[in-house]
């Protein structure tokens, strides 16, 4: 799709150029971002669509309180889909991918919004919703870290809110039996985040790798930090996170991807074991999408730790880059 680009282009930019490609009656089109980033690209085309009488299903595996585009639009104008409730002709249908597999109709226009959750869903399966919910003069719509419709057209937003290039990962490898020892690599590292007051939050792929990451490194504390932490994914004990989050020069190793904080400031992450099989390409994008929330104008950093690079992590790597390359191209960043 050809992109008239101006001086600077942005969220407003992006917005028309959605809404014309709709408007043009093509049918597939890929929105290409990275995790976090505001959905409400999509307004101008919604509302265009509203006006228009046409039919909309929005797919989001957001919590309800949590969609962002719900803040936009009038209570009356859309039904949030739960497990029971029905479709209600007339309303823009909000679900999440479990509840839109039983919709029975076909609409003019559907979104699946990829970007605002852990990733649950693979290319294939996010098509197959797509396609089986559009109508014959429909248009659907990916929003996702990269292409879902791989011989359509794709718009890219790349674009972050301090308007600079994306975080891109930086890969360690170590030959050091990480559930029993801290590489010197890393050791150095987060001696100079803790030296710069910086928090350090360690994802690992399991509550056995928190406590056998936590048991060596509680052993550091006098040559690091006194504020070294562990949270537990679904543990109701959110103590540890507390003291994190109180502290400067912290670190918190947990399992749980879900667990942040937007007003978190002077964040790096590092991800242990980032070659395990837990950790597809996706998940380790959204990780490293996860510095991009953090209210501080300086820039985080994100470390993967393994044995070995992998083709997940690799990928990884290639999609935050090309997301960098279409920003410096189409004119998203701002010095």
């Amino acid at each position: 799709m050809a992109i008239n680009i101006n001086m600077f282009r942005g969220k407003e930019e992006v917005s028309q150029d959605i809404l014309r490609y709709c408007r043009n009656k093509h049918d597939r089109l890929n929105v290409i971002s990275y995790f976090y980033n505001t959905a409400t690209i999509f307004l101008t085309t919604i509302f265009y669509y509203l006006n228009n009488n046409k039919s909309i299903v929005y797919i989001t595996n957001e919590v309800e309180g949590k969609i962002e585009i719900l803040n936009y639009i009038n209570k009356e104008k859309y039904i949030y889909l739960k497990d029971s409730s029905q479709e209600v002709k007339g309303k823009m249908i909000i679900c999440n991918y479990n509840r839109a597999l039983y919709l029975g109709n076909r609409y003019d226009l559907i979104i699946f919004d990829d970007l605002g959750y852990m990733p649950l869903q693979d290319k294939k399966s996010i098509e197959r919703i797509l396609i089986r919910l559009c109508n014959d003069s429909g248009i659907a719509i990916s929003y996702s870290i990269e292409p879902v419709f791989l011989k359509d057209d794709n718009i890219y937003f790349p674009m972050n809110k301090n308007k600079t290039p994306l975080i891109e990962p930086r890969v360690i490898t170590t030959r050091i039996n990480i559930n029993e020892d801290l590489p010197l690599a890393a050791y150095e590292y987060l001696t100079w985040a803790i030296s710069l007051n910086r928090r350090t939050i360690i994802y690992v792929p399991d509550k056995i790798k928190v406590l056998n990451i936590y048991s060596y490194m509680d052993k550091l504390k006098r040559k690091l930090t006194e504020n070294i932490y562990y949270h537990i994914k679904d543990k109701k004990d959110k103590t540890y996170i507390k003291k994190f989050l109180s502290s400067n020069n912290s670190i918190l190793i947990t399992d749980d991807y879900d667990e942040f904080h937007e007003d978190l400031n002077n964040i790096n992450v590092m991800v242990f074991f980032a070659d395990d099989k837990i950790y597809d390409y996706k998940t380790l994008v959204y990780i490293t999408s996860k510095v991009e929330r953090a209210e501080s104008l300086e820039r985080g950093e994100v470390i993967f730790l393994c044995k070995e690079e992998t083709q997940d992590i690799h990928k990884a790597k290639f999609i935050m880059r090309e997301l960098n390359r279409k920003a410096w191209e189409e004119g998203f960043l701002k010095f």
